[in-house]
């Protein structure tokens, strides 16, 4: 049970950077008079709606970024703006969950850098929305929130940018494969987490797991900030391999 939490919050993590900025494009095709709106329209507005995420996108997968385009213009001969809006966001999700496959190879560094934007993100939850926090957090990759609060949103947008950042890493092979978590990394891990639980608070619902999965959703929200917040109180490499671990991508697919 305390691994499935572990997963399901990183797995939530996952699919929020993917949902958010999926529907970009789709969502705004009535700015632009073309009908139905031509590839450059699509890019256009994808470049506008979402500059940073798209550019990090078109500069680390530029043949996907491609694809994705490509997919929406022929979505938009037959399909309603609602229909296209919904295609778009199933692209963005199935595009992020091909980019988690190639995190176990990313830079220790970017990998860093990741752990910090999905602490900020669950953090930001806390402060606006800790019973949508804790919502996501038992959906794993099954929940899709409809909207976010201001700067848990402004936070998954950063979120993401350093998922593609970190996944472009690894599709070079920035690192060499890292293997299985084991107790070399988690039992550091599970050290900083303590350092970070200044209240005790979180650490005994860690010890069980089926007592964290029912917990209220402010603990579980928390507990999901200490565990990435606490990738950053290790050993870079360790933490780096700690977070790549969680990450694997057959997590993200099955939750379990």
């Amino acid at each position: 049970m305390l691994k499935r939490f572990l997963i399901l919050a990183a797995a939530a993590a996952v699919t929020t950077a993917a949902a958010l900025p999926a529907g970009i494009a789709a969502a705004q095709t009535e700015r632009v008079s073309a009908n139905p709106p031509s590839r450059s329209d699509f890019e256009a507005i994808m470049m506008s709606v979402d500059p940073e995420q798209s550019q990090a996108f078109r500069r680390e997968f530029p043949r996907e970024f491609s694809e994705i385009v490509d997919q929406l213009v022929a979505g938009a001969q037959t399909m309603s703006s609602e229909e296209l809006n919904r295609y778009a966001a199933q692209l963005g999700h199935q595009t992020m969950m091909r980019q988690v496959s190639y995190l176990p190879r990313a830079s220790t560094e970017l990998l860093l850098v990741l752990a910090d934007r999905q602490a900020e993100f669950f953090r930001s939850l806390l402060a606006e929305r800790p019973d949508l926090c804790g919502e996501m957090i038992s959906g794993g990759a099954q929940f899709v929130p409809a909207s976010l609060p201001p700067r848990a949103e402004a936070a998954s947008r950063r979120m993401a940018i350093a998922m593609i950042e970190a996944a472009g890493s690894g599709s070079r092979g920035a690192h060499p494969p890292r293997a299985p978590l084991s107790e070399r990394q988690i039992r550091p891990w599970a050290q900083a987490m303590t350092q970070l639980d200044t209240n005790n608070r979180i650490m005994p619902l860690f010890s069980n797991g089926r007592g964290l999965l029912s917990a209220p959703a402010e603990l579980r929200c928390e507990a999901s900030m200490t565990m990435f917040a606490a990738i950053r109180r290790m050993p870079p490499e360790t933490g780096a391999h700690v977070l790549a671990g969680l990450m694997a991508p057959e997590h993200m697919r099955d939750g379990d």
